[in-house]
């Protein structure tokens, strides 16, 4: 089975922090009806597209650049939790705070 790899720019998402929890990540996965970056090939994903796939309780991973030891949310953990809207796909990820996001991310 091939494994297509997706990636969420920072700008997408923002770190929120309430008080002593651990900061959240929280944003957009994906839009709907936009068009994706270059990838040797463009998409354009239509509304609706995950309603199914979410439905069926998939366990998802967040990882860090795509590597499978860099987990930062697991739905089947209950830290990455995924809700579909008109807008797309939005995710909440409860950080772990001994884990750095990245650089970029802690200074915000």
């Amino acid at each position: 089975m091939e494994i297509e790899k997706r990636y969420v720019t920072a700008a997408d998402l923002e770190v929120r922090r309430n008080g002593s929890k651990p900061p959240q990540l929280v944003g957009s996965a994906l839009r709907y009806d936009s068009l994706s970056d270059d990838m040797g090939f463009r998409e354009r994903i239509a509304p609706g597209a995950f309603t199914k796939s979410l439905a069926s309780d998939p366990d998802v991973r967040a990882l860090v650049d795509h590597d499978s030891s860099k987990i930062i949310g697991r739905s089947k953990a209950g830290t990455l939790k995924l809700f579909e809207d008109d807008r797309g796909v939005r995710v909440e990820i409860e950080k772990a705070s001994a884990i750095p996001l990245t650089n970029n991310t802690n200074r915000n």
